[in-house]
């Protein structure tokens, strides 16, 4: 490849020898085992520190290398994968489309008082759709089934053609059950009636079935959870959360008692309480849906929905860069619509030289550095920690590519490696020093520039 870089001095070449010397393709930072006095990088058509230039002269680059203990250069790096916008699930008919007759309810218990009781849930859940998101809800043919469990949860499963809310609880709707307490899906708690805890459940849910609906997408059958996992729960807690706020203020209109409106914010308490933790909950949550409504309110909501490209979040791990970079930045989540297709190409180059080695081209540069931009300084925080909270040295590739593209990066990622280091390691006791000396061993590499100093560019040969 050939390396070209702007303004930037012979000095700051060190760590980007070292980080770079493997092929393109590679994601191993590469360095002799051992203690090393120099290093050597074939650099095409660039001439030697201290050689003559000009045609024929020598096209190699020898810079003193600092000592790298031998616990962190073994380590294998796996080969990379190039994260790029994949075809559609092969099954691309949406999973409610809106055209099938409504089926009626649903449910394995067969006693009447049930099926009113879930008759009268769902009613209820429409209701709210209604009088507070105008327009979001064609009115989608879904079923509501309750089955017999010992534990208290709901999901959206797909069921003959259709979509199907399904309940589990210990005890069966209707009756005396509506008014008797019991504990929601929280772990925490809390304690509520069961008619408050099946319209908030069935609202989520029916949630699910608006966003595949308006996206036109499939459920991810990538294992684990992905970015579209994210973006399809944060929608329906986004919707859950503003349906709470929306219905305690309208408590009176709505025939809700102090009690019920007491147990609305009970819930949104504990969900609250859940999302401060890392999980795909709170990324799709706090970092897409509620920035993009406090830029638009519902109208945002529901052009992202309908705009979205479901592809492009599908497979993609949580902490991929293409999602963590983007997150709580609305300009930047448009990436993930059918809207500016530059805009998306950007990211992508970016976080694909970012998870994987991809050179940025000199041509690919302006979108980059446009993206660059738009980062939020938390959302590179998010990512360097995410990658530092790994504890494994093959992580450390991306965050020094960062660094490398970008000031910010760069000094965050200088913070948080002594962070590390002031820090016990648990796992040092069993696996020894290899985290910490990985992390001194990355110090030296971490570009130190002045503001303005450039960007390095990457391309082919």
């Amino acid at each position: 490849m050939i390396l070209s870089a702007v303004r930037l001095k012979p000095a700051r070449l060190l760590g980007l020898c070292l980080l770079l010397a493997a092929p393109a393709q590679s994601q191993t930072l590469s360095a002799p085992m051992g203690r090393l006095s120099g290093f050597t990088m074939p650099l095409a058509g660039t001439p030697s520190l201290g050689s003559p230039a000009g045609p024929g002269a020598s096209a190699s680059l020898s810079l003193p290398s600092p000592s790298l203990s031998p616990l962190w250069v073994p380590v294998p790096a796996p080969e990379p994968k190039l994260w790029l916008p994949g075809e559609p699930l092969r099954d691309s008919a949406p999973l409610f489309d809106g055209s099938a007759a409504r089926p009626p309810l649903t449910t394995v218990e067969a006693a009447p008082e049930v099926r009113r009781s879930l008759e009268r849930t769902m009613a209820d859940v429409r209701g709210l759709y209604a009088r507070f998101f105008p327009g979001l809800d064609p009115g989608l043919p879904v079923s509501l089934r309750f089955e017999a469990h010992e534990r208290t949860d709901a999901n959206l499963v797909r069921d003959d053609g259709h979509g199907t809310i399904r309940l589990r609880g210990p005890v069966p709707p209707g009756g005396a059950s509506d008014r008797a307490l019991g504990g929601s899906p929280f772990k925490a708690g809390p304690v509520m009636s069961g008619r408050i805890m099946r319209l908030v459940t069935v609202f989520h849910e029916y949630g699910h079935v608006i966003f595949y609906h308006r996206t036109g997408a499939r459920p991810d059958d990538t294992r684990g959870f992905t970015a579209f996992d994210a973006v399809n729960e944060g929608f329906a807690v986004t919707l859950e959360l503003l349906m709470i706020d929306k219905a305690v203020a309208a408590r009176e209109e709505l025939g809700l008692s102090e009690r019920e409106a007491a147990e609305l914010r009970e819930w949104k308490r504990e969900r609250l309480a859940m999302l401060r933790g890392r999980n795909h909950y709170t990324e799709g949550t706090l970092r897409v849906w509620h920035k993009l409504y406090r830029s638009g309110g519902q109208a945002a909501l529901q052009s992202a929905a309908d705009s979205l490209a479901p592809e492009r979040l599908q497979g993609v791990p949580l902490d991929h860069p293409v999602f963590v970079l983007a997150g709580g930045e609305p300009s930047l989540l448009e990436a993930f619509t059918h809207g500016d297709e530059r805009l998306w190409e950007g990211l992508r180059d970016l976080s694909n030289h970012v998870a994987a080695g991809k050179p940025i081209t000199a041509a690919g540069l302006p979108a980059v550095q446009a993206i660059l931009a738009k980062v939020k300084t938390s959302a590179l925080r998010r990512y360097l920690r995410g990658m530092l909270g790994k504890r494994e040295p093959a992580a450390l590739h991306g965050p020094l590519r960062l660094a490398f593209l970008e000031d910010r990066a760069a000094r965050e990622l200088s913070d948080l490696v002594f962070q590390e280091l002031a820090r016990p390691d648990p796992m040092e006791a069993v696996r020894g020093p290899v985290w910490k000396d990985a992390l001194r061993s990355m110090l030296p590499l971490i570009p130190r520039r002045p503001s303005g100093a450039g960007l390095i560019i990457l391309q082919p040969s």
